[in-house]
């Protein structure tokens, strides 16, 4: 490519906007929270993959699945609900307490369902009601 070719290159992106990304705060602060919940969903729905497809772990328990489909929903929601906040104006004290919140969803969904199941016998023990 010669260099008249480059810089024509360059003119048609720059014309076009598609060189630069122009993210509003709403954006910016919406990708680490899409991470986060998605992080929390993906535990969520490995630990109903290996209760479903596993016959070494743990028994399922109702109660256990009903935090689970509790849980699932209520992410989910969060991340639906978080679309509203497009319109505020954003400052570190909202930025810090919504990703907080979605990291408490991570690690409720942690506690939920713990990478290693095979210290757990029952998940009835777990559960605290």
């Amino acid at each position: 490519m010669t260099r008249s070719g480059y810089c024509q290159n360059r003119l048609s992106l720059e014309e076009n906007n598609i060189g630069s990304l122009n993210l509003s705060q709403f954006e910016y602060v919406e990708v680490l929270v899409s991470i986060i919940v998605g992080l929390a969903l993906t535990q969520i729905l490995r630990g109903v993959g290996r209760i479903v497809t596993t016959k070494t772990g743990p028994p399922p328990y109702r109660v256990h699945l009903v935090w689970t489909l509790y849980l699932f929903i209520f992410t989910t929601l969060f991340w639906w609900w978080e679309f509203q906040l497009s319109i505020v104006e954003w400052t570190m004290p909202l930025y810090f307490v919504v990703i907080v919140y979605a990291t408490l969803l991570f690690f409720i969904s942690l506690v939920l369902h713990p990478s290693n199941t095979d210290d757990i016998e029952n998940f009835e023990d777990m559960t605290l009601i």
